[in-house]
């Protein structure tokens, strides 16, 4: 070991091993001690300015409507905060506010006076002069709500929400058209597994429902090659069976037909009948000398 390795820089004192010095340090230079010590920050406090960047961030992904997971994305691009800060910050009512105030959508200024000379005073102009034009068509295309909005291009006045009440009312499929559901592109990208999981599903909810309309759909539309008669030739066919009354039953009584020998009490056999039947059995067999048959040859029955 090197002299003075593990050395007290304070006393002097030599220890063998460098947790002995470290023991000594902190029972003997306590201060010392402490002031060696690297502590980490656990928590960092947020600033206006981080609160801001992050809420805009998530102002813009909103505004994406990209399919991606908010959380996570935010992480990755605050590489100094970890995910649970994100997610702790965003519950807090400041960051709430400062998203609020930013995604406020920010209100148009009127737009200017065209000036002399300039090609859309010309276009102004002759709008302004169609209005008697306009106003004779009545409700058709929403004139009425045209000719206000050409009105307030000719006072300057915000005519942006005047000409988008008059696309509602001249164009009234386009501008009620709904946001798709998230779900709608879900369907091509989803396993075999969750497809038939769907599908059973909605079978189910088919067959609690209305049942006839289920039968209708798998013998009709979504039959299977082996249902070759579908429900408008099967469902009169069936209801002669179903829906027609049942016939009065004129059957016999159940007799008893006389069966031979059944009166006759059963008896065991006699000896007569065992002789007549087991002749060998019943008749002794004659044997030689060394006891075999005279007659023929019986093998040995070992």
């Amino acid at each position: 070991m090197e002299i003075g390795a593990n050395s007290c820089n304070h006393c002097g004192r030599i220890f063998t091993t460098f947790s002995g010095l470290r023991l000594h340090m902190r029972r003997t230079h306590f201060a010392e001690f402490n002031a060696t010590v690297n502590v980490e920050r656990v928590k960092r406090r947020w600033t206006q300015e981080e609160m801001l960047i992050l809420a805009t961030l998530e102002r813009d992904l909103l505004a994406l409507r990209l399919r991606v997971p908010l959380q996570r994305t935010l992480a990755d691009r605050s590489p100094t905060r970890s995910m649970d800060a994100i997610k702790g910050i965003r519950r807090t009512d400041e960051y709430r506010r400062i998203l609020a105030e930013i995604s406020e959508p920010t209100p148009r200024r009127p737009s200017p006076l065209p000036r002399q000379g300039d090609p859309t005073g010309d276009i102004l102009g002759q709008l302004i002069g169609d209005i008697d034009e306009l106003r004779t068509m009545g409700c058709a295309y929403g004139a009425d709500k045209l000719v206000r909005v050409i009105a307030s291009l000719g006072d300057g006045a915000d005519w942006g929400e005047l000409l988008v009440e008059w696309s509602r009312v001249a164009f009234p499929k386009s501008s009620e058209a709904e946001r798709p559901s998230a779900r709608v592109g879900a369907g091509p990208s989803m396993g075999t597994r969750g497809i038939r999981r769907r599908e059973y599903a909605r079978v189910q909810r088919l067959w609690s429902v209305d049942r006839r309309a289920l039968a209708r759909e798998l013998l009709d539309d979504r039959g299977s090659p082996g249902a070759v008669h579908g429900l408008i030739e099967l469902e009169p066919y069936w209801r002669t069976f179903f829906e027609v009354p049942s016939a009065s039953w004129g059957g016999a009584n159940n007799e008893l037909a006389p069966v031979v020998g059944v009166e006759e009490v059963w008896s065991p056999c006699d000896d007569e009948e065992v002789r007549v039947n087991y002749p060998r059995r019943a008749v002794p067999v004659e044997t030689g000398a060394d006891g075999g048959v005279a007659d023929g040859f019986q093998p040995d029955p070992l």
